[in-house]
């Protein structure tokens, strides 16, 4: 990848090479496995590409180098302020290693809202109990919308990220370690076969 882009040099030098990931699983790998880089060295480097194929590539290669970088950790605050026998809440997160983020973070493929950092708010030391000053109210008049209706693309990506609304640690772990419910080939025809035999 070096050789083939040498922007990608400085990144690759902060990589573990020494460190595996679940995806090294080969008892996992099933007839679809991801597309990762290949040791092929291209004459002219990606200079052919055209900007569609340089943003498919770099982010085809920086999902796979992500991989042998360390967890993204942060820290996260909640405050919970009680106004007479209303709860207000604040939450603030902050990151405390970058980890993986630095390789998916930016590059070809980023744009204006995934190049931006993300939104980062350090909430202050407070005690249990403690009473605070409310400075002002901003009193706003809105009507609760119900959720969106699923559309074919919602559903799929619904799919993939089942693991996330289930509430069993044992589920849930299968359903991440299979990357959710059905497989990217077969999720349209799940769903088109459930409409068929609704009708």
């Amino acid at each position: 990848m070096c050789e083939n882009d040498p922007i990608i040099c400085n990144l690759l030098s902060q990589a573990n090479q020494q460190q595996r990931s679940r995806v090294w699983n080969d008892k996992k790998i099933t007839a679809h496995h991801a597309i990762i880089p290949t040791q092929a060295a291209a004459s002219d480097g990606i200079n052919k590409l055209n900007n569609k194929e340089g943003n498919v590539y770099d982010l085809i290669r920086r999902r796979y180098i992500a991989q042998f970088f360390a967890d993204y950790e942060y820290d996260q605050s909640i405050i919970l302020i009680t106004i007479q026998s209303d709860q207000f809440k604040a939450t603030g997160r902050i990151t405390r290693v970058q980890g993986w983020k630095c390789a998916v973070g930016t590059g070809l493929s980023s744009n204006k809202k995934s190049a931006a950092k993300e939104n980062e708010q350090e909430l202050p030391a407070v005690a249990k109990g403690e009473q605070l000053l409310c400075d002002h109210l901003d009193l706003q008049d809105k009507l609760s919308k119900p959720p969106k209706d699923f559309t074919e693309g919602t559903l799929i990506k619904a799919m993939e990220s089942i693991g996330s609304q289930v509430t069993d640690k044992v589920m849930k772990k299968i359903l991440r370690e299979t990357a959710g419910l059905g497989t990217q080939t077969t999720r349209a025809n799940i769903i088109s076969a459930q409409i068929y035999h609704e009708r």
